[in-house]
């Protein structure tokens, strides 16, 4: 991959494209790699999964790290507003560009996460569907098809190793992270203008 990006940027110098191209590495998913004592991906929703690398290159950007919460739906908007573009109607992207000038800024309350499967991954005798809110201090994961989930204090228990799904003492924060994700889902619901007539 390396040598890859290497020949990338190599030929943009080359061009003469590199002050007006911007760069962007990112990817899908990470994999678990013995976290958890587990391998490789699908069906969980742990940090060493979600958290993804994502590197901007922009032309009169300095170089910055931020932690702040970002989806891959938000490249979108970002990408147009960078290149000075107006996006469509009911987008669902935010656009993150500001922290490329202050990386301590924020963009998002919380990050939404789908993931539908083909296989019975989760064994409830159906498809696998799974909905996870990410916010700065806590991820709540449900499963379709099962009563228990996961609930994770993201400051308390950064490697997530103490379930709070179900547990008094997770209660309150169970509560209010189920309500955000219905809010969240809905928000990424279709936005399509209302019609200007009812049949």
């Amino acid at each position: 991959v390396d040598d890859g990006i290497g020949r990338v940027l190599t030929a943009l110098e080359a061009s003469g494209l590199a002050d007006n191209t911007i760069i962007i590495f990112t990817a899908d998913h990470g994999d678990m790699f013995g976290d958890h004592g587990m391998m490789l991906k699908g069906a969980m929703h742990y940090e060493g999964c979600i958290r993804v690398p994502m590197l901007i290159k922009a032309p009169g950007k300095t170089a910055g790290v931020s932690n702040a919460l970002v989806g891959s739906i938000d490249l979108a908007a970002t990408v147009l507003s960078m290149a000075d573009v107006t996006g469509f109607h009911g987008m669902q992207s935010h656009d993150f560009s500001g922290l490329l000038d202050d990386p301590t800024g924020s963009v998002r309350q919380s990050v939404l996460i789908e993931e539908d499967q083909v296989h019975d991954m989760v064994h409830t005798g159906q498809s696998l569907r799974m909905r996870t809110l990410v916010t700065e201090a806590a991820r709540l994961t449900i499963y379709d098809g099962l009563d228990h989930g996961e609930l994770f204090d993201r400051a308390a228990d950064p490697d997530e190793m103490h379930n709070l799904y179900d547990l008094p003492e997770g209660s309150q924060v169970q509560a209010a992270m189920m309500t955000q994700l219905a809010h969240e889902m809905m928000a990424h619901g279709d936005h399509s203008p209302r019609p200007t007539a009812f049949a």
